[in-house]
């Protein structure tokens, strides 16, 4: 989403002739206008015709906030997103709209990116999968890949599983829609992959048909005055019977009793065989706590479209 050219002019030429004070860190097109964002404020710019410089600042269009990250800057449609940067701090994530902005980060993303030894590296781009519109956000210091659904308003992670089980940055390095595919730079080995929702494999360079780790945790779950509750079942609302083979896939149930800071020994549940669309998959007498986080994991190469987890559950006496 950097822009090479502008007509006939290099974006360094615009920077230094537009009289923008601040170091220029990137420049980005949204609606035929300029955004110039440096390294603590930013401007919109627009082009006029003039015949002594072709783009003048929009009076009024002043942002004080910038971007110490070059590369988080991209566009989807006419909204501009970036990685905040300006006197009172950093680590926000800024969406660019006309002229003016607004954070769509939230407290615990921008606490995560805090705990990140550099921010200056982050690499952002911007894709579409269905009606779905998505800003990208890349560490690659810190081996860590968001998501933000514009659709949705949502943040997720986005990695990719080794053979050990860690997870690490996605394959992602950069993004381009050509031939009616959404086609990725990977940033290992240069290889040119193909993002897509039909695919149910993730490309390594160990195993290329390398399932894909879904993991999916849920809002903590406490009573009404905070005291312990019997959790008589937990019910995962996710389609299923949709396998084409003998196997018997399964989903992995676990939780968390001490507020998300370690999880029990996961509970194995099949996902069904194919046909089995009407089966409710559900774990049954799950104990007591005050506080609980489920998490629910699973790693089948098959469709499936998880729409939330049902607890039923009942408030103990203390």
């Amino acid at each position: 989403a950097m822009l090479s050219t502008v007509g006939a002019f290099d974006p360094l030429d615009i920077a230094a002739k537009s009289g923008f004070n601040d170091p220029i860190v990137g420049i980005a097109t949204a609606h035929r206008e300029l955004w110039l964002i440096g390294d603590l404020t930013s401007e919109v710019w627009i082009g006029t015709g003039a015949a002594d410089f072709y783009f003048q600042q929009v009076q009024g269009a002043y942002i004080n906030h910038g971007s110490s990250a070059k590369y988080s800057v991209s566009q989807q449609d006419i909204l501009v997103f970036f990685l905040q940067q300006d006197q009172q701090g950093n680590g926000l994530v800024l969406q660019g709209q006309g002229y003016d902005v607004t954070e769509i980060s939230t407290p615990r993303i921008v606490q995560e990116f805090k705990s990140y030894e550099t921010l200056s590296d982050a690499i952002g781009f911007c894709f579409q999968i269905s009606d779905h519109a998505f800003y990208a956000l890349v560490f690659p210091t810190a081996d860590k890949g968001w998501l933000y659904d514009l659709t949705t308003g949502q943040w997720n992670e986005w990695n990719w599983v080794d053979s050990d089980g860690v997870l690490h940055r996605p394959r992602a390095n950069c993004c381009m829609f050509v031939f009616n595919k959404i086609l990725v730079g990977d940033w290992e080995n240069g290889r040119i992959l193909h993002l897509n929702i039909e695919a149910y494999t993730d490309y390594t360079p160990d195993n290329p048909t390398n399932p894909i780790v879904r993991i999916r945790t849920f809002p903590h779950s406490v009573g009404d005055k905070y005291e312990r509750v019997t959790y008589n079942s937990f019910s995962a609302d996710i389609q299923d019977g949709t396998i084409e083979d003998d196997s018997d896939p399964v989903i992995l149930l676990s939780w968390s009793d001490n507020k998300g800071v370690s999880y029990g020994d996961p509970v194995e549940q099949t996902m069904r065989k194919l046909g089995e669309f009407l089966t409710t998959v559900s774990w049954n007498r799950l104990g007591q706590a005050r506080d609980r986080v489920f998490k629910l994991q699973w790693s089948e190469p098959l469709k499936t479209a998880l729409n939330g987890g049902f607890v039923e559950a009942k408030a103990a006496r203390t």
